[in-house]
C-alpha cells in the first residue's frame, strides 16, 4: 500500500481483492476513487439503481456514501482513498 500526504490529509492507494459476497456500507468515512482491475462487482446506492462494474471501470464513492456492494466474481481493484 502506498500512502502520502496532501494538503487535505493522508492518501492511501492499496490494491484490494475480495471473493464473492455482499455487504452494506453506511456513511463512508473517506472519498474513494476505484479502478476495477479484474472481476465483477455490483454497486447499489441507497437511493438509486445498481451498476455492474468490470475491469477497466473507474468510479468514485464520496465520503458519506450509503449503499450496497455485491461481489459477483472475485474482484481486484486499485483504491485511492483520501480524508
Amino acid at each position: 500500500m502506498s500512502t502520502g500526504k496532501s494538503g487535505s490529509g493522508a492518501i492511501e492507494a492499496p490494491i484490494w481483492e475480495c471473493t464473492p459476497g455482499g455487504w452494506t456500507t453506511v456513511d463512508r468515512p473517506t472519498t474513494e476513487t476505484m479502478l476495477v482491475l479484474g472481476g465483477k462487482v455490483r454497486i447499489t446506492p441507497r437511493d438509486g439503481d445498481s451498476v455492474d462494474l468490470v475491469a477497466g471501470d473507474l468510479f468514485v464513492l464520496p465520503k458519506g456514501w450509503y449503499g450496497r456492494w455485491d461481489v459477483i466474481e472475485t474482484v481486484r481493484k486499485l483504491a485511492i482513498r483520501c480524508q
